[in-house]
């Protein structure tokens, strides 16, 4: 969202929405043994939210969308 407001009322100059290097949430939540998928496409989305609420436990699902997506 952030990347986006920019893009449209500030000329396109980005600052701080480079996100590369940031922490692995995915690894970080099983360290803490909560069970964790990364979905990258809305084809993984039901299997991905049936698995995450069969599921009687903290779960986290990393959902990856594209930079470009709109948010507002």
């Amino acid at each position: 969202m952030v990347r986006e407001l920019q893009t449209k009322f500030y000329a396109g100059n980005e600052t701080a929405v480079f996100l590369d290097g940031s922490p692995d949430i995915a690894a970080l939540a099983k360290t803490y043994g909560i069970r964790s998928r990364r979905i990258y496409s809305m084809q993984e989305a039901d299997e991905a939210i049936e698995e995450m609420l069969s599921l009687n436990e903290p779960y986290l699902l990393e959902c990856v969308v594209s930079p470009q997506e709109s948010t507002l």
